[in-house]
């Protein structure tokens, strides 16, 4: 009998790790299956949201044409209107995914509006691409380029106008004082440090540097404004009902701002200020009528045969 529950003893402990691996992959399946089921309730969810929209939008149709009295119909076609945008916002939303904004550029932001922007052919996108973006790409580049040679020269100037006193003030104390040699040292490193101060002021000076820091970032800031305002149709372009009206007039501002850029970059060659002289005689006969226009006509034909 003993050796029969040494037997019974041994088979328990091979059992028990049988019985252990068997039971994890259960528990595998079960986690991947559970993220596979999430997508498949959100895709029955918009599926059951979108048929329950779809017989709305059919019921209220229905209702459109069975109205027998005109304000009944115009307040069922308003409400059928206000379910459709409801509809097409809640499936857009759902649809469009949210870039990273770390990596997501002005460029990027601008060729993915731009490129969904509907005007009368494609060449009118392609002009706006290849103009307005590069013009803004353009002048991003050289603020950045610009800004870069600012700080460095600027950083110069500053840090050795505060080491040049600070050097020079030491070496009013005790000559015991000092270690040997400061003499030397300080008169080189000062004179190095003035040198420094000065090449750099001259560079600030001669390139205008700080000038065309600070225009170069104006101007890239007016394009972008004036970009987005077009795309948001806001600002300026709020009494235009659509993109392609607005198109004209966008591009007209884009070569102002240029063109008045150009006339900064060359100063004193050109009137920056320069603006179209109203004529008053042309604006009142432009809107007037027809038959005050014959009238005064006839007086200036008159005014002219007795000079």
């Amino acid at each position: 009998m003993p050796p029969k529950d040494n037997k019974d003893t041994k088979s328990e402990p091979e059992s028990q790790p049988e019985s252990q691996p068997e039971s994890q992959p259960k528990s595998d399946v079960q986690s991947q299956s559970e993220p596979e089921s999430q997508p498949k309730k959100e895709e029955n969810i918009v599926s059951e949201l979108q048929s329950s929209l779809e017989s709305q939008v059919e019921d209220k149709i229905q209702q459109v044409l069975k109205s027998q009295h005109v304000q009944d119909a115009l307040n069922q076609s308003q409400e059928l209107v206000n379910l459709s945008q409801f509809t097409e916002n809640t499936f857009l939303t759902k649809s469009i995914d949210l870039p990273d904004y770390d990596t997501f550029t002005y460029k990027d932001q601008m060729k993915d509006i731009l490129s969904k922007i509907r005007l009368r052919n494609p060449v009118d996108n392609s002009i706006i691409m290849n103009r307005f973006l590069n013009e803004v790409l353009f002048y991003e580049k050289k603020r950045d380029d610009t800004k870069k040679y600012y700080n460095i020269f600027r950083f110069i100037v500053t840090v050795g106008s505060i080491l040049l006193p600070a050097i020079l003030s030491v070496g009013q104390m005790d000559p015991a004082k000092l270690p040997a040699n400061f003499d030397i040292i300080s008169y080189w490193s000062s004179w190095s440090i003035s040198l420094a101060v000065t090449i750099s002021n001259g560079f600030l000076q001669l390139f205008s540097l700080d000038k065309n820091y600070f225009e170069y970032s104006l101007t890239t800031e007016q394009l972008k404004t004036e970009g987005w305002q077009f795309c948001e149709l806001s600002g300026k372009y709020e009494d235009f009902t659509s993109h392609i009206s607005a198109y004209k007039t966008f591009c007209k501002s884009i070569e102002n701002i240029k063109r008045k850029q150009i006339e900064k970059e060359f100063s004193g060659k050109a009137d920056v200020n320069k603006k179209k002289e109203f004529n008053f005689k042309e604006e009142l006969l432009k809107n007037l009528p027809d038959l005050y226009k014959e009238q005064l006509k006839k007086e200036d034909e008159t005014l002219n045969k007795s000079v």
